[in-house]
């Protein structure tokens, strides 16, 4: 296949049979005619390796096998982060900016945007058990249970899990709707840091979430009543 003739609009492309084809120049059409992103972004047989620099690290696009547009972004060697086709469109824009600028910062930027969006509990339930936190943390469904009384919501939320509010109707008095009547508000900074945690010899990429709950998990054994 070659590309005969390109305008802002589209390109004039001549197949091996000899049969011209006027394609319009969408970005996809940019990946797969300009980069020959074919096998990727079509077959589903090929991966996008780039390679480590100084300032960037590894990164890698995958397919899915047997998921149409499901792909698996890789920082590093960090935990794969899978992408459902509504990521699609993303990934295309971020991809012909990585040819258009040589640099997959756009892919990272993607990939720690989406999992700033998500706290894996199976990663804190593998922190728990490990110092400083496995003699004061109990991993729970909904959080970390420190000290035997101060609850640590993975929504980031600290309340007092057997303290419940009170609702009065007349003379009778009655458990209200799980109002949080325990709370700690706790100012996390977590700019200075490290991202990314090793955990049994696996690393993974703390999203913003995971970072802040990281943090005021670090401040609640530092500064919550020790009942134990």
């Amino acid at each position: 296949m070659e590309i005969l003739d390109e305008t802002d609009a589209n390109l004039l492309v001549q197949h091996e049979s000899g049969r011209v084809e006027l394609v319009p120049l969408s970005p996809m059409n940019r990946l797969l005619y300009e980069h020959d992103l074919w096998g990727l972004l079509r077959e589903g047989d090929e991966i996008l390796m780039i390679g480590a620099t100084d300032t960037t690290p590894r990164v890698e696009v995958a397919p899915i096998e047997d998921e149409d547009n499901g792909y698996n972004l890789v920082v590093d060697d960090l935990e794969p982060l899978h992408l459902g086709p509504h990521h699609q469109s993303r990934l295309i824009d971020a991809l012909v900016d990585y040819y258009e600028s040589d640099t997959p910062e756009q892919l990272i930027q993607m990939f720690d945007s989406i999992r700033n969006k998500q706290i894996r509990p199976c990663v804190f339930e593998s922190l728990a058990t490990k110092a400083p936190f496995s003699q004061a943390v109990e991993h729970e469904d909904g959080g970390w249970l420190i000290y035997d009384h101060l609850l640590l919501t993975f929504e980031g939320k600290f309340h007092h899990p057997d303290t419940t509010s009170r609702r009065v109707s007349g003379s009778a008095v009655s458990n209200g709707s799980s109002q949080e009547a325990y709370k700690i508000n706790v100012q996390s900074t977590t700019k200075d840091m490290d991202r990314t945690l090793t955990i049994d010899g696996q690393k993974f990429r703390l999203s913003d979430n995971e970072m802040e709950f990281f943090a005021k998990s670090i401040w609640a054994l530092k500064n919550a009543p020790n009942n134990q």
